[in-house]
């Protein structure tokens, strides 16, 4: 290949559906779950849209710490800290999942991790309902929106203009394993998004 990392606009986000979603997720019913609910599918709206960020956050965060500990981006770790600490002061509800300080982005990942295992696994128990209370209340696509914005101004690629930011570009692979109100749901996501957030995504 004739191309170097700078060449590129955006920072490439791979993420296989299958290896992040339980099939569990499919079957829950939101219905019986929320009764009162004016709308049961803005519930799984939330529910489902939020594991969706958390799982690009997370990855967005690993690439940065492996970009930079392979030389082919910078940051400063005060930088470092500022968005990790002020990433879990916006959603304080995170910090039930924390069993430590979180103060670096591999540190934040790990923990978005954790919570992404534990939607999939309130899933397959039945426990949807009391997994949301610990679960940061939010508007679609606006815990994605915050975090790249951060680290866009705060990440550069080695080779690249100072003044030029990275976007970040999530490819959804193998997304036909998602189920009709699934994809609705990531269609939504990916409508309201704008730069530095960009998808490709593959049925």
């Amino acid at each position: 290949m004739q191309r170097k990392l700078e060449d590129f606009k955006s920072i490439g986000i791979y993420i296989r559906f299958p290896d992040h979603l339980t099939v569990a997720m499919s079957f829950v019913d939101w219905a019986k779950i929320y009764p009162d609910a004016p709308s049961p599918e803005l519930e799984f709206h939330r529910f489902f849209s939020l594991l969706v960020e958390l799982t690009c956050c997370e990855r967005a965060l690993y690439a940065c710490h492996e970009l930079r500990s392979q030389s082919l981006a910078t940051f400063s770790p005060a930088a470092e800290k500022e968005i990790a600490t002020s990433f879990m002061a916006e959603f304080p509800r995170l910090k039930h999942f924390a069993h430590a300080d979180v103060g670096t982005f591999y540190e934040l990942a790990r923990l978005l991790r954790d919570v992404v295992r534990e939607m999939n696994a309130s899933s397959v128990r039945g426990t949807v309902s009391s997994m949301n209370e610990h679960l940061p209340p939010r508007e679609p696509g606006e815990m994605l929106s915050l975090l790249i914005t951060k680290l866009s101004n705060a990440v550069r690629l080695a080779g690249v203009t100072p003044s030029r930011p990275p976007g970040f570009k999530f490819c959804l692979d193998d997304c036909e394993v998602l189920g009709t109100a699934q994809q609705v749901s990531l269609n939504t996501l990916v409508r309201n998004s704008k730069f530095p957030v960009s998808w490709v995504v593959s049925y």
